[in-house]
Order: C-alpha cells, then sequence, then structure tokens
C-alpha cells in the first residue's frame, strides 16, 4: 500500500513540474522579441557598404576583361549598371548623414549625430584613389581594344546598333580594322563601305534626378529649380575638371564640434544644395552616354562625382 501511494506521489511531482515548465515556456513565448536598434553611424556604414560592393562589380568586370583580352557581351551593361548604382548608394548615404546633421543643428545638439557626415566624408576621399584608377584602366583598355589587343566578342558586336558598330569600326586602327573584317566579315563590311552617318543619340532613363536637400529646410521650389538646372549644360568633355569649391560636406563636421548650431544649420542647407547639383550633373552625364564608348563616358561620369563630392 505504501509503495502504491509514494508512486502516486511521484506521478503527480511529475505531472506539476511539467505544467511548470510549460507555463514558463508559454509565457517567455508571449514577449516580443526586440530587435537591436540600429545606431545612424551602423546606417551610414551599411551604406557605404553598399557602394563598395558596386566598386568591387566594376573592378571585377575589369580583371576580367584584362584576364582574357576579350570584352564579353554584358560588360557594358556590368559596368554601366555598377556605376549608376554605386552614385545611387552614396546619395543614399549623403542623405542620411545630413538628415542626422541637420537634427543635430535643430535639436541644439541633443539629438542627432554628425558622426555620419563625417564618416561619409572620410569614405569619399578615401574612394577617390580607387575611382581614378579605374578610370585609369578603363582609358586602356579602350586603348587595347583600338589596337586589336583586346578583341570584342562576336555576341558583343552582334547586339551593336549600325551605328554603335561602325563608331567601334571608326574607333579601331587600321591593323586591328583588317583582323575584325577578315574574321567576322558579315558584321563589318557594311559599315566600313558605306557613307558615314550621324550617330543615333540614345537616352536611357535608368537614373533619375535626386535631391540631397533634407525635409524642411528654407529652400524654395523656384531656387531649387535653379540649382538643378544650372549645371545641366556640362558636356562630358568637361566632365574631369575638378570643382573649385572645396567639399561640400567637410566643413559641417567643424561647425557641429564647436557646437556652433544656427552657422551649422546654415552649413547643411548649403551643403544640400551643391551635393543636388552635383548629383543631377551626374545623372545628366549617365543618361548622356550613348554610342559603343557609354561604358567609358560613364565611367568617366562616376569620377567625377566622387571628384566633387569628396
Amino acid at each position: 500500500m505504501f509503495r502504491n501511494l509514494n508512486r502516486l506521489k511521484w506521478k503527480w511531482m511529475i505531472l506539476a513540474s511539467v505544467g511548470c515548465l510549460l507555463t514558463s515556456i508559454n509565457t517567455l513565448a508571449q514577449i516580443p522579441i526586440q530587435n537591436p536598434r540600429i545606431t545612424p553611424s551602423q546606417t551610414i556604414q551599411l551604406q557605404l557598404g553598399n557602394a563598395t560592393a558596386r566598386l568591387n562589380r566594376i573592378e571585377t568586370a575589369f580583371n576580367r576583361i584584362e584576364r582574357q583580352n576579350v570584352f564579353a557581351v554584358g560588360d557594358s551593361e556590368e559596368i554601366s549598371q555598377a556605376t549608376l548604382e554605386y552614385a545611387q548608394a552614396m546619395k543614399a548615404a549623403l542623405d542620411n548623414a545630413l538628415q542626422n546633421a541637420q537634427t543635430l543643428a535643430n535639436s541644439q545638439g541633443t539629438q542627432g549625430s554628425i558622426t555620419p557626415l563625417d564618416t561619409f566624408e572620410k569614405a569619399e576621399k578615401a574612394n577617390q584613389p580607387r575611382l581614378e584608377q579605374l578610370e585609369q584602366r578603363a582609358n586602356n583598355i579602350d586603348n587595347r581594344i583600338k589596337a586589336g589587343a583586346i578583341r570584342v566578342d562576336r555576341r558583343a558586336i552582334e547586339r551593336l546598333s549600325v551605328a554603335e558598330r561602325r563608331e567601334l569600326f571608326d574607333s579601331l586602327q587600321a591593323p586591328a580594322r583588317q583582323i575584325y573584317l577578315q574574321n567576322q566579315p558579315d558584321l563589318f563590311k557594311s559599315v566600313s563601305t558605306a557613307p558615314q552617318k550621324e550617330l543615333k543619340s540614345v537616352n536611357e532613363t535608368s537614373a533619375t534626378y535626386q535631391s540631397f536637400l533634407p525635409e524642411n529646410t528654407r529652400i524654395t521650389a523656384a531656387n531649387y529649380a535653379g540649382i538643378v538646372v544650372s549645371d545641366m549644360v556640362q558636356n562630358l568633355s568637361d566632365t574631369l575638371i575638378p570643382p573649385a569649391y572645396a567639399a561640400v560636406a567637410g566643413p559641417c563636421v567643424a561647425l557641429a564640434i564647436a557646437k556652433n548650431w544656427s552657422a551649422l544649420a546654415a552649413c547643411v542647407v548649403n551643403a544640400g544644395s551643391q551635393a543636388t547639383s552635383i548629383y543631377n550633373q551626374f545623372v545628366s552625364c549617365w543618361n548622356g552616354a550613348s554610342g559603343w564608348l557609354k561604358w567609358l563616358k560613364r565611367a568617366r561620369c562616376l569620377v567625377t562625382l566622387i571628384v566633387k563630392l569628396g
């Protein structure tokens, strides 16, 4: 009898323990899981990381071209798209940095942070030599194509319009022309003998004009339109001229350190205005690139952006 009582006692103890465990699990399941808050510094690092990934794509494409001595189908599109996405990623980073700086100024230092703007400025300056090297490599690839040291893949040529094919053929040196005429006569015979025609203009709309301007600034719509339109006439031949003004974001950092909030607010508005103009110049340059060499022209547009924003 005592043995049966002990067994019953142990059963109730086990059931009670299981009940407590299930209750605890149910309670824990009802507690909401809070994601860790991402700081402004972490956000800017993520955005700059996205930009760096695009530079890696351009370098990977150049490495493949230089290693294989072949400009393959898709290389032009890959390089063009990566330049656009790099500029967009940097736009997002600068926009975020200016928003944080504006919040810092408006709150008299109680909210916001100048760290994202400082981080952006340092990243731009660090990337400038890398982009200038990419431009040099692009020019070198172009020269080697003209000399015939790097050949353009047949499938890539087939995708070119007649006008673009003529542009490619006319850019080649005499020995390289003979190689293409001998190896791919069906692709070049017509453009080598037909009368010269004006190249058609190709306008892509993948890039759109953007604004770095923080919200709630006092810049009017008319002033903004003037900022955007005033620099739209820049020619591709002028894209490598360095700007006469200093870095657009750098001066704001010192004002934040000095806690000069009114001057910081004005600096942010000025930086946003200049950055808007610069980015829209890039978009105009990118959209204006056409023909066989648009990938090279767009690489130059990107160098202009980094030089001016840095």
